[in-house]
């Protein structure tokens, strides 16, 4: 509920008559009114002061007091001079010494019933502050520490603000002025000047409570939390579900395996829902990721792609046929290998959960020879262009395509010649033989002579220069 403030309006000329609240009478030289109901208000060491009156919202008006005092003078022990207008009295604290560097609050109670409140902060004049005031308020619920009221501030620094839910109860969001700031339990963010900060709160949302992961034979207890009353439970058609109330048991139907999920519904709505992996993780052709080509002595990572919620809880990663190189990580959820020869692989992987171990799955894979499969000459070439191909290389690929089940006369050569805009002036193909290309007939320039055996993922490139 907003605070019922009379506006307060600040008068420059100090007004006479009224009840004296005093412990000094010596301050008379710094003495200054606020208002009708703070007639005059005096404190040794003041230099200025700065009264303010500030209009939060229509029907919240509030008055803020700086005194900016001397330098050396105690703010956390000021003890003031305050007189009130006739029949006015304060009824916020005890008159005497009190620590202005934080807030001071001040209620007055007028002789018509009215009340109002004055915010005090002192500070030397050697010291940059520049107070602000705000309000708190809270939504039902629920109550924040500090609690509501109105509050005197630097607006240099956050501001902290703990929000106690009642019992079943959440933080909903922190608003100032309306504008949502946060969803925090605690507001720890800037305030703007004559603002509200208001906390706002809502039931904590239902929840299911359970073993993510649901294994053959076993029988597993869910639990809901923070449901109303008359919900139902509801569950995947690869689960069974038997009980009732705020706890079911859950076990798998037989021969299930793959995700699954339970449940709890209200008036036709699904109020939460717990996603589970039945069975142990199996994994598909598309799990193991990885680039279908490789360099023989260059790291290549491999990954997996796992469904959602399947938690696993181990890896084995292993290549076939058997690598003499590295497997880098073999048991976690990537793995980098360093293949020492040239061929067909296959980089397997088998995935745990609580269930054990699921299914392998694998990633097929061309290793190559890093090395060119010819130097072409003469380059400047004017008539023909020689290319004589690596024997060492051919041979090693066509061994590798042997072991992998492809005849020795699948390997086949394509070469190209290309000019600057990509226009292919010469092609051929070679098992492995010496061949020489007819380049007499070619405009001067650059041109780009293309290798590429069909396996690798990209051909091998030289650039040729004719000339004559």
């Amino acid at each position: 509920m907003k605070l019922q403030i009379i506006k307060l309006v600040a008068l420059i000329a100090l007004l006479m008559g009224g009840s004296s609240i005093s412990a000094q009478n010596s301050k008379t030289s710094s003495a200054f009114a606020i208002d009708k109901n703070i007639t005059s208000f005096a404190v040794d060491s003041l230099v200025d002061k700065k009264i303010i009156v500030h209009e939060i919202d229509q029907d919240l008006t509030i008055t803020s007091i700086t005194l900016i005092m001397a330098d050396g003078a105690d703010v956390t022990s000021l003890t003031p001079d305050i007189t009130l207008a006739s029949g006015a009295a304060i009824t916020s604290r005890t008159v005497g010494a009190q620590d202005f560097y934080h807030q001071v609050t001040y209620t007055v109670a007028a002789r018509d019933g009215t009340t109002s409140t004055y915010l005090f902060l002192a500070y030397n004049q050697n010291i940059t502050r520049t107070p602000m005031i705000f309000a708190i308020q809270n939504g039902s619920n629920g109550y924040t520490d500090p609690g509501p009221g109105v509050y005197i501030w630097d607006t240099s620094l956050p501001y902290y603000c703990v929000s106690y839910p009642n019992s079943t109860y959440m933080i909903d969001t922190w608003t100032v002025n309306g504008y949502p700031i946060s969803h925090s339990p605690n507001y720890t963010e800037y305030l703007l000047p004559d603002c509200i900060l208001k906390a706002t709160f809502k039931l904590i949302p239902p929840s299911i409570s359970g073993s993510t992961t649901i294994c053959s034979g076993s029988s597993y207890t869910f639990s809901a939390s923070y449901a109303p009353a008359g919900f139902t439970w509801n569950k995947s058609s690869n689960l069974n579900l038997s009980g009732s109330g705020n706890s079911v048991s859950v076990s798998a139907v037989s021969g299930a395996n793959g995700a699954g999920w339970v449940s709890i519904n209200h008036g036709g709505s699904e109020l939460a829902r717990l996603n589970v992996w039945i069975g142990p993780i199996n994994l598909t052709s598309s799990s193991v990721t990885g680039p279908s080509s490789a360099t023989i002595g260059v790291y290549t990572s491999y990954g997996l792609n796992l469904p959602a919620g399947a938690n696993p809880t181990g890896y084995q990663w292993s290549v076939n046929p058997t690598v003499s190189g590295k497997i880098i990580g073999a048991n976690t959820d990537m793995a980098g290998i360093v293949f020492d020869n040239p061929g067909f692989y296959e980089v397997h992987c088998k995935v745990s959960n609580a269930c054990g171990w699921g299914a392998d799955n694998y990633a097929p894979v061309w290793v190559y020879n890093k090395k060119s499969y010819t130097v072409p000459y003469p380059n400047p070439a004017s008539d023909v262009l020689n290319l004589s191909f690596d024997p060492e290389m051919v041979e090693d690929t066509r061994a590798s395509l042997q072991a992998s089940g492809f005849t020795r006369q699948s390997f086949l050569l394509s070469i190209k010649l290309l000019d600057n805009f990509g226009t292919v002036c010469r092609q051929i193909t070679s098992t492995g033989e010496t061949i020489q290309l007819d380049v007499s007939n070619l405009n001067k320039g650059m041109y780009y002579l293309q290798v590429h055996d069909g396996i690798t993922p990209a051909p091998e490139v030289h650039k040729i220069i004719i000339n004559r």
